[in-house]
C-alpha cells in the first residue's frame, strides 16, 4: 500500500513539531530550575571531569581500564546522551 506524498510529509511534520514541543518543555524546565536556584550550574570543565571519573570507574569495574582514558569520538557508541532528531535524521537539539 503506497502512501500519498502529502500524507507522508504531514506525518513527518507532525512528529517534528511534537519533538520541538518536547524539547521546548525540557529547556523551559531546566531554565526554571536554574533560575529558581533548585539546581546550580556546573562549569563545563568540571562536568567533563565528573564524566571522565564516572567513566573510569565503570571501565575499572568491567576490568578494561586503560592507563589514560581516551575521549570518545563523535558517533561512538561510548557516548551516552539524548538527542532530539528531527525530520530526515538531522539533530536539532542535544541534551547531556
Amino acid at each position: 500500500m503506497k502512501r500519498e506524498p502529502a500524507a507522508a510529509v504531514e506525518d513527518a511534520m507532525d512528529g517534528y513539531v511534537a519533538e520541538l514541543v518536547e524539547a521546548r518543555e525540557t529547556l523551559d524546565s531546566r531554565y526554571d530550575d536554574l533560575r529558581s536556584g533548585r539546581v546550580k550550574p556546573v562549569p563545563g570543565d568540571e562536568a567533563m571531569a565528573r564524566l571522565r571519573a564516572r567513566s573510569a570507574v565503570r571501565r575499572a569495574s568491567h576490568g578494561s581500564s586503560p592507563a589514560t582514558p581516551s575521549t570518545p569520538k563523535r558517533g561512538s557508541t561510548r557516548i551516552r546522551s539524548r538527542s532530539l532528531v528531527g525530520v530526515a535524521g538531522y539533530r536539532i537539539a542535544h541534551f547531556t
